[in-house]
């Protein structure tokens, strides 16, 4: 079940990268700022949310990363 998970993160992420390729150097000129600052602020908030026990995320594509960080360098 843990490396199935870790398949589904790792398809999530580079899928991301893919349409990011389809977009345009328009497009990414002009969104790149907006979608920089929303993964800084939901990283940021990730932190706060595991240091307060909101949540734990326990699956990690990258053992000595955050466990967020493919959403944030994938997704967002």
């Amino acid at each position: 079940m843990h490396k199935r998970n870790k398949l589904y993160i790792l398809i999530l992420m580079l899928i991301s990268w893919v349409f990011l390729l389809l977009a345009g150097k328009e497009s990414l000129k002009k969104y790149l700022p907006a979608s920089m600052f929303m993964s800084l602020l939901v990283y940021s908030e990730n932190v706060f949310a595991e240091r307060v026990k909101w949540w734990t995320i326990t699956t990690r594509l990258f053992p000595k990363l955050n466990g967020i960080m493919p959403f944030v360098i994938g997704v967002f």
